[in-house]
């Protein structure tokens, strides 16, 4: 089930008030609410109403193989996870929802005796836990929020980190062909020299050479019967 709320609307589902006529506003946040206690469910979809103070899309399932059907065909922003589903409880719930969606921020909702499994998740990842029994709207809606915010900032740092790898190895790159370039050029420059050495050396022998010719050539016109 999906129903679309926004923070004007009194905590009811509506359809129409987040695209009023003419004008556009800041996209709806995409919540998942994996949940099997409809009781549980109704009361987060209360909280989130009262704690995000933010125009949301919270689609609900039960099972953990329909959340993960879920995540594969929309974007969303944020998961709330219960670790305890009828196809599937505890820690392996929390892995399998982080291998098919890793990039998106997961809220562990606990109960008291699963705790210690929450903590192991939010050592593999997992944005935080939410004791159902201690579950206020204030913690509900700032967990999203901050979530939301550092995965956000992730997908910043690791785009920096991208383009100064980027920057580096076209850096580098440039620096191979400054090497490459020099490599060539020195051994053209030192054949250019020792070509211009041997030129200058062969020149004055190319005008003696020249100047015999002559004096031959006119000895001969001197002497045309006299054998050279």
């Amino acid at each position: 089930m999906t129903s679309v709320v926004s923070p004007h609307s009194g905590g009811m589902p509506i359809s129409d008030h987040l695209a009023p006529s003419g004008r556009s506003g800041p996209a709806p946040i995409r919540l998942l609410l994996v949940e099997d206690n409809p009781v549980d469910a109704r009361l987060i979809t209360i909280y989130l109403k009262q704690g995000l103070r933010a125009a949301h899309v919270l689609t609900e399932c039960a099972y953990l193989d329909e959340a993960l059907r879920l995540v594969c065909e929309t974007a969303f922003d944020a998961i709330i996870l219960d670790l305890s589903l009828p196809d599937c409880s505890g820690y392996t719930t929390f892995t399998r929802m982080w291998e098919a969606a890793s990039e998106i921020p997961i809220v562990i909702l606990t109960g008291t005796e699963d705790e210690s499994i929450a903590l192991q998740a939010i050592q593999a990842g997992a944005q935080d836990y939410l004791p159902k029994g201690s579950l206020t709207s204030t913690a509900l809606g700032r967990t999203i929020r901050y979530g939301i915010e550092r995965r956000a900032l992730q997908k910043d740092v690791v785009a920096r980190d991208r383009q100064l790898l980027m920057a580096h190895k076209l850096e580098s790159l440039g620096q191979l062909s400054a090497g490459i370039a020099h490599e060539i050029n020195t051994p053209l420059q030192f054949i250019g020299d020792n070509l211009q050495f041997i030129s200058d050396q062969i020149a004055p022998l190319l005008e003696t050479m020249a100047a015999y010719a002559r004096v031959v050539e006119a000895h001969r016109d001197a002497q045309p019967d006299s054998p050279l």
